[in-house]
């Protein structure tokens, strides 16, 4: 089905996966605007590092017995957010600064962490490096 010399390229285009890959760079614009508001609010003098990340891990990848959140709920219903838009690329910006707004809007630093931490994975990270990766907040010792 395949020959041996298809490039990567090729497959990806035969597979549509452009648009995709387009929204997924709008998204992980999201995660630096995490990290700062995180650097913001989140008192490391207070609160352990590794306690806190494991904690937010945990708490984004929670099937069930998961604390409500707003941010998480609104990264996966854009339709809710933003509204029904024709153009798929104009839905996802919206959709991209209302999130960012809310963000800068959140005051519980554990609410943000999971909240990126989701993002992140769902952007196709792995969950076990999101602690010290720049998809999160830095671990301050």
């Amino acid at each position: 089905m395949y020959g041996n010399d298809q490039t990567v390229g090729d497959f990806l285009a035969q597979q549509e996966t452009q648009p995709y890959l387009d929204a997924v760079a709008i998204y992980e614009r999201l995660i630096p605007i995490f990290r700062m508001r995180l650097e913001q609010i989140a008192d490391f003098e207070k609160l352990e590092p590794r306690e806190f990340y494991r904690r937010a891990v945990r708490e984004a990848l929670a099937e069930s017995n998961h604390d409500p959140n707003p941010i998480i709920d609104a990264l996966f219903d854009a339709d809710r957010i933003v509204g029904r838009f024709d153009d798929s690329s104009a839905q996802i910006e919206a959709h991209v600064r209302a999130i960012e707004a809310m963000i800068q809007n959140e005051s519980d630093p554990q609410c943000l962490a999971a909240a990126s931490a989701l993002l992140s994975v769902s952007l196709g990270h792995l969950p076990a490096s999101a602690r010290n990766s720049p998809l999160t907040c830095t671990d301050k010792k």
